[in-house]
């Protein structure tokens, strides 16, 4: 399971002093807010097997792995991204019950944001607004799963996850691009994965994710720092592998994502001053993805992974890809 999409966010540029405006300007202001803003999506997803695997691997087992991609988006936003994921979790079992009581990543990134080319075009040259690396958020996330034995290679894994974000990501509020959220996110997830004679699998994993505020966000406008709200954001990811030898697997994978809208209340001196203002809105996202995993020796897995949106849906909404590896090796105790 990795991070979904992109971890950094863009925020806008700081004022120095808030001097007062009128009502007119601060809903000016507001409503572009979403315009030159890069969604963040504070959620994990998963990637093919992840609950499928359980089945099939032994009790007090130490897992770990590494993630490498190359990021980027187009359309709404033009960012360059390079991220790096450090994992690591224990296994144990009980009968058909098995426990991860202890499962956390570390992200870090490194990106660029360029602003936009006018008019638009893909020779078009564009300058860099900014540049940031650093840690992302901390993401502990146990589960419990329950493994139901059909017979001759073939089982059904019953699973329930809880991710907590924790904001011990880089963040500036004088910053246009942060790495992290400045806030706790909370993910319940249910995940289904049928294994069928050790060659094919099927899985479906449902979340939802609900958001505490960001209380240090540095809207355009010429105002104080404000307090951002987010919606809940709901999303499906879903996987079909297939076994062409004993060594290798290739899977495709759909994820769809809606992510909630963030906005927040244009405040001076605790009072409200204009309507309520998006920071981004609502939008929904399709992507697929390409996987092949290669297993080069017994306990250690590399996945080689194309990822492509879709369909992005929502102003000001964009459409990414990346390129990307990730390895993992498990340990026996």
């Amino acid at each position: 399971m990795a991070p979904k999409r992109s971890l950094v966010h863009k925020e806008e540029s700081v004022c120095e002093s808030p001097p007062k405006r009128s009502m007119k300007n601060l809903q000016s202001g507001g409503a572009a807010l979403f315009v030159f803003s890069i969604s963040i999506v504070a959620h994990a997803e998963t990637d093919p097997r992840d609950y499928a695997a359980i089945a099939g691997t032994k009790t007090n087992s130490i897992v770990t792995l590494g993630y490498a991609r190359a990021i980027s988006t187009s359309d709404a936003s033009n960012l360059s991204q390079t991220l790096g994921i450090v994992r690591a979790l224990y296994l144990v079992k009980f009968g058909n019950l098995a426990l991860l009581p202890f499962d956390a990543l570390v992200p870090m990134a490194d990106v660029t944001v360029y602003s936009q080319p006018t008019p638009p075009g893909p020779f078009r040259a564009s300058g860099v607004v900014e540049h940031a690396s650093g840690l992302a958020d901390l993401t502990y996330l146990p589960t419990v799963a329950y493994v139901v034995p059909e017979g001759e290679g073939t089982n059904t894994t019953i699973a329930a996850s809880f991710y907590l974000t924790v904001p011990t990501g880089t963040y500036d509020s004088s910053k246009v691009v942060n790495i992290g959220n400045h806030r706790w996110a909370i993910q319940p997830q249910l995940a289904v994965a049928q294994r069928y004679k050790t060659a094919f699998t099927a899985e479906a994993v449902g979340y939802a994710v609900f958001y505490t505020d960001n209380s240090a966000f540095q809207p355009p406008a010429m105002l104080p720092l404000q307090t951002v709200k987010q919606n809940p954001t709901f999303g499906l990811d879903l996987h079909l592998a297939y076994n062409p030898n004993p060594t290798g697997f290739i899977a495709l994978s759909y994820y769809l994502a809606a992510n909630g809208r963030s906005y927040f209340d244009p405040t001076v001196n605790g009072q409200v001053v204009a309507p309520e203002a998006d920071k981004t809105p609502q939008q929904t996202i399709h992507t697929l993805r390409f996987t092949y995993g290669w297993r080069f020796e017994k306990e250690s897995l590399v996945l080689f992974q194309f990822n492509q949106d879709i369909l992005a849906k929502g102003t000001d909404a964009s459409i990414s890809r990346f390129v990307g590896a990730r390895f993992s090796h498990t340990f026996e105790l």
